[in-house]
């Protein structure tokens, strides 16, 4: 029986070691994620100029006239001010690789859902294609298409989005 017991506490022993070690995984996993998430924070500052609120406008009037381009179209300071950053999502890819990776298709599944919920019917989607410095110039063009090519099979409209590529692009997409 002291035999039996000492097999059955040292079984304990390893599967607290192996909990432990999975704790301190994922703790280590959250703070890289935190850290991901702070140093990609959307950079999003108010105009002054055309708070309303700051500026006493309840109806908005300290903004007219000012407008800049967003999406090729001319908005107002105010709608600026209005439009919502809702995420970014990113496409893994191997080198030189252009169709969209059977692996990568539920995270284009997620956008579709998210832009067809009524909620979601206001939201224009920005697909931009990147591509590393070792890759050929026209990967990243070719990746946004396909990716457009995709989200437009799926029923997304054209017209909810605005397609560009960046060659060699940012360090968070290689």
């Amino acid at each position: 029986q002291r035999e039996s017991a000492s097999l059955a506490v040292g079984e304990q022993e390893k599967k607290v070691a192996q909990l432990r070690r999975k704790l301190r995984e994922t703790i280590r996993s959250q703070q890289a994620a935190a850290e991901f998430a702070a140093q990609n924070k959307p950079n999003v500052e108010k105009d002054t100029q055309c708070d309303p609120v700051r500026n006493g406008h309840s109806n908005g009037q300290g903004c007219q006239g000012a407008e800049e381009e967003v999406l090729g179209k001319k908005v107002s300071k105010r709608e600026l001010l209005e439009l919502e950053v809702t995420g970014q999502k990113s496409l893994q890819y191997r080198l030189e690789e252009v169709t969209i990776p059977s692996t990568q298709e539920a995270i284009l599944q997620s956008l579709v859902k998210i832009l067809m919920e009524p909620r979601g019917m206001h939201r224009h989607l920005e697909v931009v294609g990147h591509c590393e410095d070792r890759e050929s110039d026209d990967v990243a063009q070719r990746r946004a298409e396909a990716a457009t090519q995709w989200l437009l099979e799926a029923g997304i409209p054209a017209e909810r989005m605005t397609v560009s590529w960046e060659v060699g692009g940012p360090a968070l997409c290689r």
